[in-house]
């Protein structure tokens, strides 16, 4: 959701705005691009799904303000023109910002009641710099739980000796928690405690989430034997700051490895672990796992299964501020449930027959761009598969390209079959809409009715081939 703040010079009516709000205001020096805007873009997805970016218009003097709803104490993103910058706000929160235009973060001055906070943030990210780009991520698979790392994080695993890379998480982690406590002691009033708290969670759970990672995905590379992980027996599971990203990311890596170990598992992980994190967890961290369980199994499709713990969440959560995950991911696997209507859609920019008229066939609709690596991949699974059932099921490829003619010539440099549709509008065009498709790849099997049909749980080539199969005998 994007909000849009436009400044009213008026004090009542600021004063009246800002009452319930975390306020930001700041000031930008020699803008000499003349940049418009600036975005604040608040991810509160581990509470409620969501991801809101509150825009400001940049008055000519250079000064912009924001008032943002913030609920748990958390970082945010500060997006200036091309420039990045993370941010710590809390609940009620004030917080002035200057920076210059040619040097961004570098430049930055704070202000307010987390200004002292937030100048200590700015000089811990020099020394500790984060990628802020999540599509630079590398991921990789562990049980259905798939761990994130920075490339140059991921690249040090690889290359040291398991001696020098523990070595060297343990010695970034006492520094930067020595360097905490002792600002904190010498400038008592500098920190606000909930920040103080938060930076804690923050240095302990990177340390703890990468060592785990370290240990669940090198295991082989580097001999690791299961007494590696006794140092799991010594990390604390349950912390007040369920805002910080890496006590999250912990959590959910601790959880999926303790169900993966475990003898007797169900069918639908997501339902184990759930039922898990009821044994070793409790208030906000307990709450915060299962919505994602919940929601990870409503988005993998295991409906039946998950339906039961959906219920459960519902009526037993006391924590209401994480029940919109649950309900939203609810909502959107009802809208695609096998045996739900697929909604109608025609592209007439290149006249594609309604998907109504391709009712007694089979079809696979397929979401993807040429200019996306994942999707180059799925569809080269599938040509085997298009190759072998083509006459028996329709295979419909819709791409988010802009430009035609370049997809085109791609489409028949490649020789992909089928029937190929266009949507230049990509995420905002009707068709993605109507499917709720916000990301690719993405696909959907639609039976001979004309309504969605059950999806692989785990996506191959195999379990599609079958799936498609099944629905045409």
């Amino acid at each position: 959701m994007k909000t849009r703040f436009s400044f009213i010079l008026c004090f009542f009516v600021w004063a009246t705005a800002f009452a319930q709000n975390t306020l930001v205001i700041g000031k930008v020096a020699n803008n000499n691009a003349r940049i418009s805007a600036i975005d604040l873009q608040v991810n509160h997805r581990f509470l409620d799904g969501n991801v809101d970016t509150y825009e400001s218009n940049i008055l000519e003097d250079g000064t912009f303000a924001f008032a943002v709803q913030i609920d748990e104490p958390q970082t945010v993103n500060l997006l200036y023109a091309r420039n990045n910058a993370l941010l710590y706000l809390e609940p009620n929160d004030t917080l002035r910002i200057n920076f210059d235009a040619n040097t961004f973060k570098f430049s930055f001055k704070f202000g307010g009641r987390s200004g002292g906070n937030n100048t200590y943030l700015n000089e811990y990210f020099k020394k500790y710099p984060r990628e802020l780009d999540p599509f630079k991520y590398l991921q990789y698979r562990f049980g259905p739980f798939w761990y994130k790392i920075d490339p140059d994080k991921d690249y040090a695993m690889r290359a040291k000796t398991k001696t020098d890379f523990l070595q060297s998480i343990n010695k970034a982690k006492e520094e930067a928690s020595s360097s905490l406590a002792f600002h904190n002691l010498n400038k008592p009033d500098a920190l606000t405690d909930d920040f103080v708290e938060f930076m804690e969670a923050e240095i302990y759970y990177d340390w703890a989430y990468h060592k785990l990672l370290f240990g669940d995905i090198y295991k082989g590379v580097h001999g690791l034997d299961d007494s590696y992980f006794d140092f799991l027996a010594d990390v604390p599971l349950q912390h007040e700051q369920i805002g910080s990203h890496w006590y999250q990311m912990f959590l959910l890596a601790y959880i999926n490895r303790s169900y993966k170990n475990q003898e007797q598992k169900e069918e639908n992980p997501f339902a184990g672990q759930y039922k898990l994190a009821s044994t070793v967890l409790s208030s906000k961290a307990m709450a915060y796992v299962q919505s994602e369980m919940v929601s990870l199994g409503f988005y993998k499709k295991y409906l039946d299964s998950t339906l039961p713990i959906y219920s459960k969440f519902i009526d037993e959560n006391p924590y209401s501020q994480f029940d919109d995950k649950a309900i939203f991911a609810f909502q959107k696997a009802m809208k695609t449930a096998a045996g739900t209507a697929a909604p109608d859609f025609a592209l007439q920019e290149v006249a594609t027959p309604n998907l109504s008229n391709l009712k007694g066939k089979v079809v696979l609709l397929n979401f993807w761009a040429t200019w996306c690596r994942p999707c180059l991949k799925k569809m080269k699974d599938m040509k085997p598969i298009q190759e072998e059932l083509g006459n028996n099921v329709t295979f419909v490829h819709i791409a988010f390209d802009k430009n035609q003619e370049h997809w085109e010539s791609f489409i028949d440099k490649h020789g992909y079959d089928g029937i190929h549709l266009l949507a230049p509008a990509g995420i905002n065009s009707e068709i993605a809409q109507k499917y709720d498709v916000k990301a690719l790849p993405q696909y959907f099997i639609i039976d001979k009715n004309g309504n969605f049909a059950e999806k692989p749980p785990v996506y191959s080539t195999e379990n599609l081939k079958a799936s498609l199969t099944y629905l045409n005998r």
